[in-house]
């Protein structure tokens, strides 16, 4: 490590430049030591030129050298006015700091490491301010001319030493009156001329360091309007050092007369008075600053602003303390007072523009951000390099959500200071919501290069990487920013979100836990929390983090959402409901909440409702997921089949790929029974999911209704190869099996679906009706008991073991079944009429005409009913009313041959023979069986037609008939 030395500069024209050049190569220190001269003006300029800070002069073991920082950078000319007046001469002396000499090598990827040999002091150049030869022979060959070698620095350290001698010889001709002024300071020159021989000796030998691995050169000396200011001063200056000079000149003229004499002391000490009270004025206001300063830094803001005020009294031209009142007022919150200040500052020195961006900010605090831009505009108007107010000002753009612009602004900053951290945080801020999420990593990366402790970058970079999908590359930025700060709650909850995207569920859960012992309140940990109990199946525990999480913020609409999720799992769908309500009177437009909250009113069969809560989700976002499907679901529940297809179409007009809706389209069509169209749907849905069990298994049931039950069976048996399991296509193949006559298989199948789920009903009463046409009838009622037991208000099976009984001849039994059919469903016209039957097997003729009655009652147009009610007439010998009967059976089906049949026979009654032989000739073309032939033969026989009539007994013989012996006797006699 190098020492470098102090560095003097004294008050003539050429020293200043060098003491110009010195701070554009280095941070420095203001040290200050004695009596003042007019040089203070000219030192007032220099602090702008130069980010510097200022201390009074210590003992060289209590001296430090004090290198600001990026975030301290604002402060510094604040500083330098409050000091330039705390002592009495003001010397500037230029401290260099210790650093290895290795560090100073260029950045530049192509060349990185190669020696640094100048900077580059182009007002208009966007590149890295130090160079290296690559750098000066590349970048900057367009601008040579402005880029200063370190050698120069040596050329002038000589030029400064040479105009020292002239000095010394000037100030040697000045009266002895004035001689001992400057005594002290002949002493301190000549110590620090050889501290700069010795720091000419080390620039020569290159053991110059670097400050935070980059000095900033600032340009701002090179604007012209500086350049006109510090030429006025140094005007300024010289005609005062002119009248020194023309007083010695007089003073050694032997013309000079006593009464010019005593003009010019009397001008010299006029002018001395003026300057001595005005310098005490400054220097007092000066001190209160400095003591608001050292206030305001250990966060004794309003005590800070009393001196400020202190200052102002004293001076109040004084914008540095207007400045500072200012920003001691924006910590305590009071951005309007602070706005005030900065507006004094500014009346004071319109070019000052840290006030410019100070100003800015306290708008940006009030939420003015475009007022806010303004400012800053002014700032950077004022000092294009000022980095802070390019960086706030995107910021303030970042807010009113101008991102573009906002990263224009960042890089603005960077390309002023590329390490500062903060801008390119920003940065990767505005690309984060620009979804840009790889450029916002660089950025991210950018800044943790500069500060590898930079927490909220790490934390963001995260947080980028977990939208790019990558969960353990975020994993490990949370655990970056952890090590960091341990009690960073967001890392942990980020980091458990991470997990939880990995489906480590459990191990989510416990970075959340951490979080949440890190801050209860952080109602996004008890949120995910219950997220990841959720996708565990903890509904319960789920439901109480989700409390936890409302009760820190009631307003936290997707808690209430999820919590509803919770409790729809649990069945609690009332619940579910106030939870979704919840979330809505949150956030009206929250769509999901709408949309779930229709599901569960669908599920408590509040179809209209849940309707209405699917149309406010389409009004929201028509295109939204499943919601026409589900709507049109709700509809066909209404058995508004037409509306539902509509709903479907639109769902499949926005994903023709959805199974499901062309399955449920197909549902609706066979309700409609366009079996044919549903068929279509059904294939559709096939074609997308070949393994749709349920598509197969209604596309069966289509076929059947359209009587292809081959094809049918074809559709169960794919059904029940997918899903072996599957109870209900088992039973429908059974139903085909049964009306092809093959009730054996039909019971195999039964049994399959069975032996699937016992408890299966209509399994156990297909299986009866199977039995039954075995001629099982015992067997059978052991299967509608089943049936029954399972459902008691089973009103076919009830019925159905009414007619087994029947067919078994326990009409009173039966009567019983078909009573408690009945009573199930009073409108069961076929329980009524076979209730009529079983009466009428029991000789009631008269109580079976009325249950007859109530069968037609109910429905109009059954013809068995007036069939059988004509029966019942017929055997209580009322032939013309049995007759009327048979007439509105034939009327509604002409295909009744029963009807036909019995009418033939009540006609015999009457005699009427040849109509009764009519009425048998369409019972006949009907069905022929042997009791019709027979009994039309006898209708012959009684008209004495004997020809026709053997004819017809020989028809009636020649087919098995327990009436043989009474045929044969009845041809005997022909």
């Amino acid at each position: 490590m190098v020492q470098y030395p102090f560095v003097v500069v004294y008050q003539i024209n050429a020293e200043i430049t060098i003491a110009k050049s010195l701070v554009e190569f280095t941070h420095a220190e203001l040290l200050y030591v004695q009596k003042p001269t007019l040089m203070e003006v000219v030192l007032q300029d220099m602090m702008e030129l130069a980010c510097i800070q200022f201390v009074p002069y210590l003992n060289s073991s209590d001296r430090k050298n004090v290198v600001p920082s990026d975030v301290q950078i604002d402060n510094y000319e604040e500083h330098v006015l409050i000091q330039l007046q705390n002592n009495e001469l003001i010397i500037i002396i230029i401290s260099i700091i210790q650093i290895q000499m290795d560090t100073f090598k260029c950045r530049f990827i192509s060349h990185e490491n190669e020696e640094i040999i100048g900077f580059c002091l182009n007002q208009d150049c966007q590149y890295a301010t130090q160079y290296c030869y690559e750098c000066l022979t590349s970048i900057h060959s367009q601008h040579q001319n402005d880029c200063v070698r370190f050698s120069k620095m040596s050329d002038s350290i000589n030029e400064f030493i040479e105009a020292y001698n002239q000095s010394t010889k000037q100030l040697k001709e000045i009266s002895k009156s004035v001689q001992n002024c400057f005594e002290q300071v002949f002493k301190i020159i000549e110590q620090d001329v050889n501290k700069l021989e010795n720091m000419k000796h080390q620039l020569e030998t290159k053991e110059y360091i670097t400050l935070k691995s980059q000095i900033n050169i600032n340009k701002k000396q090179f604007s012209k309007e500086n350049e006109n200011q510090i030429q006025k001063r140094i005007i300024e200056y010289n005609d005062i050092l002119i009248t020194i000079k023309n007083m010695v000149r007089d003073l050694n003229s032997s013309q000079i007369g006593s009464g010019k004499l005593e003009k010019k002391k009397i001008i010299i000490k006029e002018i001395q008075m003026g300057n001595d009270e005005k310098k005490q004025n400054i220097i007092q206001s000066e001190k209160h600053v400095s003591e608001g300063l050292a206030l305001h830094n250990v966060n004794k803001y309003q005590e800070a602003i009393e001196c400020y005020d202190e200052a102002i009294t004293i001076n109040q031209q004084n914008e540095c303390a207007q400045y500072c009142k200012g920003n001691s007022l924006i910590k305590l919150i009071k951005y309007q007072e602070a706005i005030e200040c900065y507006d004094k500052s500014i009346a004071i020195n319109v070019k000052y523009d840290s006030a410019w961006d100070k100003k800015g900010n306290a708008l940006y605090n009030l939420n003015k951000y475009q007022e806010a831009i303004e400012c800053y505009n002014k700032a950077i108007a004022i000092n294009p390099n000022n980095h802070s107010a390019s960086y706030n000002k995107g910021n303030a753009l970042q807010n009113l959500n101008k991102y573009q612009e906002a990263i224009e602004c960042y890089d603005k900053a960077n390309a002023i200071n590329p390490l500062y951290e903060h801008a390119w945080y920003q940065k990767g801020l505005a690309l984060d919501d620009l979804k840009r999420y790889h450029d916002a990593i660089e950025c991210y990366h950018k800044a943790i290069c500069i500060n590898p402790k930079y927490d909220s970058a790490w934390y963001k970079k995260g947080n980028a990487l977990q939208n790019l999908n990558k969960y353990q590359e975020a994993i490990e930025c949370y655990d970056k920013v952890i090590e960091i700060q341990v009690k960073y709650d967001s890392a942990w909850d980020k980091k458990g979100n991470a997990l939880y995207n990995l489906n480590k569920y459990q191990e989510a859960i416990e970075c959340y836990n951490k979080a949440i012992a890190i801050n209860p309140n952080n109602h996004s940990a008890s949120y995910n929390k219950g997220n990841a109990l959720y996708n565990l199946n903890k509904y319960q525990e789920a439901v109480e983090c989700y409390d936890k999480a409302n009760a820190i913020n009631p307003q936290y609409e997707h808690a209430w959402y999820q919590k509803g999720l919770a409790l729809d799992d649990l069945k609690r769908y009332h619940d579910a409901i106030e939870c979704y309500h919840k979330a809505i009177c949150i956030n009206p437009k929250y769509d999901s909440a709408w949309y779930k909250k229709g599901n569960a009113l669908k599920n408590l069969k509040i179809y209209q409702e849940a309707i209405e809560c699917y149309e406010k989700v389409i009004d929201i976002n028509f295109k939204y997921d499943n919601v026409w499907y589900n709507k049109g679901n709700a509809l066909f529940n209404l058995n508004k089949y037409q509306e539902a297809i509509e709903c479907y179409n639109l769902e499949i007009a926005i994903n023709p790929q959805y199974e499901h809706a062309w399955y449920q389209k197909g549902l609706a069509l066979d309700d409609l029974k366009r079996y044919h169209d549903a068929i279509e749907c059904y294939h559709k849905a096939i074609c997308i999911n070949p393994k749709y069990d349920s598509a197969w298994y209604n596309q069966g049931n289509a076929l059947y209704n359209l009587n292809k039950y081959q094809e049918a069976i074809e559709c169960y048996d794919k059904a029940i190869a997918i899903n072996s399991k599957f109870d209900s296509a088992w039973n429908n193949k059974g139903n085909v099996l049964d009306d092809l006559n093959k009730y054996q298989e039909a019971i195999e199948c039964y049994d399959k679906a069975i032996a699937i789920n016992l408890n299966y009903d209509n399994a156990w009463y297909n299986k009866g009706l199977a039995l039954q046409n075995l001629n099982k009838p015992q067997d059978a009622i052991q299967c509608y008991d089943r049936a029954i037991a399972i459902e008691k208000k089973f009103d076919n099976a009830w019925y159905n073991k009414g007619l087994a009984l029947q067919n078994l001849n326990q009409n009173q039994e039966a009567i019983q079944c078909y009573d408690n059919a009945i009573a199930i469903n009073q409108k069961y016209d076929l329980a009524w009429n076979n209730k009529g039957n079983a009466l009428a097997d029991q000789n009631k003729y008269q109580e079976s005409i009325k249950c007859y009655d109530i069968a037609i009652a109910i429905n109009p147009k059954f013809d068995s009913s007036y069939n059988n009610k004509g029966f019942a007439l017929y055997n209580l010998r009322k032939y013309k009313e049995a007759i009327e009967c048979y007439d509105k059976a034939i009327a509604i089906n002409k295909q009744n041959e029963q009807a036909w049949y019995n009418k033939g026979l009540t006609l015999q009654k009457l005699f009427k023979y040849n109509d009764a032989t009519s009425c048998f000739d369409q019972a006949l073309n009907l069905q022929t069986a042997h009791n019709r032939l027979q009994i039309k033969a006898d209708s012959l026989f009684q008209l004495g037609k004997s020809s026709e009539a053997k004819k017809y007994y020989l028809d009636a013989l020649e087919i098995v008939s327990n009436e043989k012996i009474y045929i044969l006797n009845q041809l005997s006699k022909l």
